[in-house]
């Protein structure tokens, strides 16, 4: 048996054909929130009971190989340090939306990203497309109100100019 941070210890045969079925899911009919029931049920990652514990490991992860998720045309990066799959250059801190997943872990994603990041729904459970969803949506309202102050600015340079 082997032991992975944050799922029940498993040997390696059903780690690795766990693996299997997991990198199928982009292209088959079988959805996330499927395969997430049959892994709990299986009890191969965290279950909800477990979500809570120090540092839930990412449950996307399992999807991945390679330390690369694709999906819908996108590659996702598995940065197991900070237990967060990545979506574009999130380099600059300024510059990346982080969003906490329901069984543990994150996404980070560029906010120049987040749109593709919706056409993923298939990828992600309910809850966390309601949670993607709800930072769109913030991330959206931040762009207005700041296009908005620009707006503002410089329709108040002209007025002095004039």
């Amino acid at each position: 048996m082997i032991a992975i941070s944050g799922i029940n210890n498993i040997s390696y045969l059903e780690h690795r054909n766990y693996g299997e079925k997991a990198k199928t899911i982009g292209e088959s009919n079988v959805s996330f929130a499927d395969f997430l029931k049959d892994a709990q049920a299986s009890k191969r990652i965290c279950s909800a009971d477990q979500k809570h514990s120090a540092n839930p490991r990412n449950p996307y992860f399992a999807q991945a190989q390679d330390g690369m998720l694709s999906y819908a045309g996108l590659t996702f990066f598995c940065n197991e340090k900070n237990n967060a799959l990545e979506l574009g250059d999130v380099s600059n801190p300024k510059d990346v939306i982080s969003i906490g997943l329901s069984h543990g872990g994150s996404i980070h994603v560029n906010k120049n990203d987040i749109a593709d990041l919706l056409k993923c729904s298939g990828l992600f459970s309910a809850e966390d497309m309601d949670r993607i969803m709800a930072a769109y949506e913030k991330q959206k309202i931040a762009e207005q109100r700041e296009k908005k102050i620009e707006d503002e600015m410089e329709d108040t340079l002209v007025d002095r100019a004039s």
